[in-house]
């Protein structure tokens, strides 16, 4: 994870945070995993998909849930690590997510002090 964060008008302050593509995969593949222990599909007994099936029809799910709990999760760690003391939610957004590049993620949020 890399973090930038700039200094805007005011108390304002803005923050780049880039997770790396090989974190996002694993997070990805793990949450596969825990899935296809739990998904009943027709043909197959409970907990044993092939990991290609659960790819194919929860993939695209999954790994939308995935990156906004990364989201979220970095976003704190950003703010924790950088010592912003923030004065409400943060606004962010998120940037076009491809597959195998990392994720950047930018977010504006107003700090209490000045540092």
């Amino acid at each position: 994870m890399q973090v930038s964060v700039e200094t805007t008008q005011g108390l304002g302050r803005r923050v780049t945070i880039t997770i790396a593509a090989d974190s996002i995969e694993n997070a990805v593949k793990s949450e596969l995993v825990n899935v296809a222990k739990k998904v009943r599909i027709d043909g197959f007994r409970k907990g044993k998909v092939p990991m290609n099936v659960v790819a194919q029809r929860y993939g695209a799910s999954v790994r939308q849930d995935v990156l906004g709990d990364l989201m979220s999760r970095h976003f704190v760690d950003a703010i924790i690590k950088e010592k912003i003391n923030p004065a409400g939610a943060p606004n962010y957004v998120p940037g076009e997510y491809k597959l195998g590049e990392d994720f950047t993620l930018r977010g504006r949020i107003r700090s209490l002090s000045g540092s």
